[in-house]
């Protein structure tokens, strides 16, 4: 399990049930927590996402910038403020 996996865990209250000799460690969560977990999974795609199109289309480029803004939104939150070009 990678590190982000695990900052998403413990920002969820998910904790961890150490198994024995045999058996692997299990991560537990209530039902709320679970939840939570799966919308900051979701969430950190999406950026991930939102990014990529970023760096492949540039962040001033008018369709690369809403397609942005659609991928962001789908979330429930997005940014709409735009920077104009030129400024940083």
């Amino acid at each position: 399990m990678n590190e982000r996996i695990q900052e998403l865990i413990v920002k969820s209250n998910g904790y961890w049930e150490h198994g024995d000799h045999n058996m692997p460690s299990t991560v537990c969560f209530q039902e709320e927590d679970l939840k939570k977990f799966a919308e900051l999974i979701a969430a950190k795609e999406r950026e991930a996402c939102a990014k990529a199109v970023e760096g492949y289309c540039g962040a001033w480029d008018d369709q690369g910038y809403a397609l942005t803004q659609i991928i962001r939104a789908r979330g429930g939150k997005h940014d709409t403020r735009r920077k104009s070009k030129g400024t940083v």
